[in-house]
């Protein structure tokens, strides 16, 4: 997967999803979800920019923006840079020489291909993927009409739903199943 974000995966999950689709002739092709957090929520971001075969989209802790997110990862900009494939170290560190590389691997580059009404879920205290990653996704969504929601978690972190407070995990749980009831 390194330097390949957006490609392999990409295809690999749409191979699965028409895998599933092939086997399972009950399930109805017109009512698919997508959802993911973290690595998932990028993924999600993704995937509704490139396609538009998914009805209803829930992002959470996400990426949008990698130009962004390379300089407030808590983990560090080089742990994004060599999952982007690039050797920062090579290059002495410099994070905008590759800026258009970034930008070209950003969900927000695509979205104006979104039709799909996405819900993004992220904690105010994440700091692997800051506040203003699913806000830059949300903003662009609601300028071009695609019915959009945030749902922010005060006073949690990126492990939410493994780690959060259970009364957090339950508003995250019922706001993703109420997305997906009414659009799915």
């Amino acid at each position: 997967m390194v330097g390949r974000w957006g490609t392999i995966d990409y295809q690999d999950l749409m191979d699965f999803t028409d895998e599933v689709l092939r086997r399972y002739p009950d399930v109805d092709a017109d009512r698919l979800g997508v959802c993911g957090g973290s690595y998932g929520g990028y993924m999600t971001n993704w995937i509704i920019g490139h396609t538009q075969r998914f009805k209803a989209a829930c992002a959470m802790r996400s990426i949008s923006n990698f130009v962004t997110s390379i300089s407030t990862c808590d983990k560090g900009y080089l742990f994004l840079l060599e999952h982007m494939g690039l050797n920062a170290l090579e290059r002495k560190g410099v994070i905008w020489d590759e800026s258009q590389i970034l930008w070209d691997k950003s969900p927000l580059k695509y979205v104006r291909n979104v039709t799909t009404p996405t819900l993004f879920i992220h904690s105010n205290t994440d700091y692997r993927c800051w506040m203003d990653e699913p806000l830059q996704m949300f903003t662009s969504l609601r300028q071009q009409g695609v019915p959009s929601k945030v749902v922010l978690i005060h006073q949690e972190g990126h492990e939410l739903n493994r780690s959060g407070r259970p009364v957090n995990r339950l508003i995250r749980l019922n706001a993703l199943c109420d997305w997906f009831d009414q659009y799915l």
